[in-house]
């Protein structure tokens, strides 16, 4: 599933308990941004990444999330 996203990525977790750590990573699998979530709702700033695919990894206590999405400016 590829999402698009421009200067904002809204995440929301509904069932969050605890904190979650959100990397977001380019295709080469390096990560470029590193945040914890600690609210149901998180604004991320990526309007310093470049145009591209990149994923997104929720790690959620012992469990891990991923999604792909698309920054297109």
């Amino acid at each position: 599933n590829l999402n698009a996203a421009n200067t904002i990525l809204y995440i929301e977790y509904a069932m969050l308990n605890g904190s979650v750590t959100i990397q977001i990573k380019n295709i080469t699998g390096q990560v470029v941004k590193s945040v914890q979530m600690n609210n149901p709702q998180l604004q991320i700033d990526i309007s310093n990444l470049n145009t591209g695919i990149y994923l997104v990894n929720l790690q959620i206590s012992n469990s891990m999330l991923s999604k792909k999405i698309i920054i297109n400016r």
